[in-house]
């Protein structure tokens, strides 16, 4: 039997004086209840759960208007209570813990931890959960920031050894947040449905996985949830895994001294963060996160061309916009990896940090697009149409031809050979035609069907296809050929 909370506005497992109670309040109802030995079946369960740091009295009676936490869903900017500056402030104090209780070897990720922490809270406003991948030596400090980020965080569960069962179970049950140390040890028949999870729960769309019951009825979990995983130094993940993750690499073994954490004080900011969500999960209009999330991809996609289009983006998002200036844009899975991440920085002081993480994400995630297989079969494409003298190519005058005439000239198989040249090379295994062609389909290429040949097929000259291989040169093309090979 599965615990069922769909009947609650909200239900949580609080610490008062010590002890471990459930305060929930049921749909339609205004009363809040507080019990330590709930009868309902899913409270039960709930309570036996609750691993995770644990907010103090969400009812507490000292919350008036001279309370630091104190939020009305009404007030205004400079009023009392008005929740984005009561959030920005909870950002700036989280911070600062993270900035004095841990030695980063970039400043920048202090920041970025925070709107992890601030993204379990508020997940469910956003259609993507960020990833953290920590890599570093044994007692590098990966553990560290686990803990730190399991003191403030939402419903956190930091683990060494999970089920593949308990794992999305808990993540759909109890709304719960993994953060997954020393992964480089998952033994070789559990990693492909972890990495099921890191790929499908960062999109809340996609984050469903179907299992069968006892009884092999089929049932859906949601797995959709940010996470955070921890990994030695040298262990490498399919480039599928890290294009949707932010990278931080911890320090080596030192004998810094950094401030101990004061539990107490973790405790009331993630207590006054439980009072935000449950608020905002009930007037929405008093944060709309959802519209602000949608503002900010339609920043990142943005192009600014005109007189009018600069001024507004230099009033409305000029951070942002100064790095669109110089690195050009996001877009993809950065792009929507980043509007989270960059949705919360705008409304807690952290843009500039946070934007430029996300534009070295991009380069990451470029970097792993570019090293897939998918993308080395574009790149051996693209070699073929700058050195064709170095391939033994089916149109044997194929090196007299302009450059965007070889695009069209370039079969699947002369492809498939100048792919397999190099994995032999590299004592890889080598790959057939067919294959080739099923990725070029994949892409949405539309063959020539007046030049069939057997083994082999080249693509039409279309707008449709060139407009597609402009595209995917932006993707998975060398920096340097990207303007000398765009078709027109």
């Amino acid at each position: 039997m599965n615990p069922n909370f769909s009947r609650y506005d909200f239900a949580e497992v609080i610490e008062v004086d010590g002890r471990k109670k459930v305060q929930y309040r049921k749909h339609g109802e205004t009363l809040v209840n507080t019990e330590e030995y709930p009868e309902d079946y899913s409270l039960k369960k709930l309570k036996e759960t609750a691993s995770w740091g644990l907010p103090g009295d969400l009812e507490g009676k000292d919350i008036g208007k001279e309370n630091e936490f104190y939020i009305d869903r009404d007030a205004r900017e400079g009023e009392p209570g008005h929740i984005p500056t009561v959030l920005r402030n909870i950002a700036q104090e989280i911070d600062m813990i993270f900035s004095e209780c841990y030695i980063f070897t970039d400043p920048r990720h202090s920041a970025l931890f925070t709107m992890f922490v601030l993204n379990t809270y508020f997940k469910d406003c956003f259609e993507h959960a960020p990833r953290i991948l920590t890599i570093g030596d044994s007692q590098s400090g990966k553990s560290r920031i686990m803990e730190l980020v399991g003191c403030i965080g939402y419903r956190i569960k930091q683990a060494v050894s999970v089920s593949d069962a308990a794992l999305f179970r808990s993540v759909h049950m109890f709304n719960a947040t993994y953060l997954y140390d020393e992964s480089q040890d998952i033994n070789d028949q559990s990693r492909p449905f972890f990495n099921t999870i890191w790929k499908a729960g960062a999109t809340k769309k996609g984050g469903w996985i179907e299992r069968c019951d006892e009884h092999n009825v089929p049932m859906s979990y949601n797995c959709y949830s940010p996470m955070i995983k921890g990994v030695l130094v040298g262990y490498k993940d399919k480039n599928d895994v890290e294009n949707r993750t932010f990278i931080v690499h911890t320090r080596g073994k030192d004998r810094a001294i950094v401030k101990k954490p004061d539990n107490d004080r973790m405790k009331k900011l993630r207590t006054a963060l439980f009072r935000i969500k449950i608020l905002l999960e009930k007037y929405p209009y008093a944060l709309d996160l959802k519209k602000m999330a949608d503002d900010s991809d339609d920043e990142f996609k943005a192009i600014e061309n005109t007189r009018e289009e600069i001024e507004r983006a230099e009033r409305e998002y000029p951070v942002l916009f100064k790095f669109k200036q110089k690195e050009g844009s996001i877009y993809n899975r950065a792009k929507d990896m980043s509007v989270v991440y960059y949705t919360l920085a705008k409304i807690t002081g952290f843009e500039e940090d946070i934007i430029s993480l996300c534009y070295e994400m991009k380069e990451t995630a470029g970097e792993a697009d570019r090293g897939s297989f998918s993308g080395r079969i574009f790149r051996k494409w693209t070699d073929i149409v700058n050195e064709p003298e170095e391939y033994e190519t089916t149109i044997q005058t194929l090196q007299i031809m302009a450059k965007e005439e070889r695009v069209f000239n370039i079969s699947t198989k002369d492809i498939r050979d100048a792919y397999c040249k190099e994995a032999t090379e590299n004592g890889e295994k080598p790959i057939g035609t067919n294959l080739v062609t099923k990725v070029l389909e994949g892409w949405g290429f539309e063959f020539d069907k007046d030049r069939k040949t057997r083994g082999q097929k080249f693509i039409a000259n279309s707008k449709k296809n060139r407009d597609l291989f402009n595209q995917l040169l932006t993707q998975y093309g060398e920096e340097d050929h990207q303007l000398e090979l765009k078709l027109i």
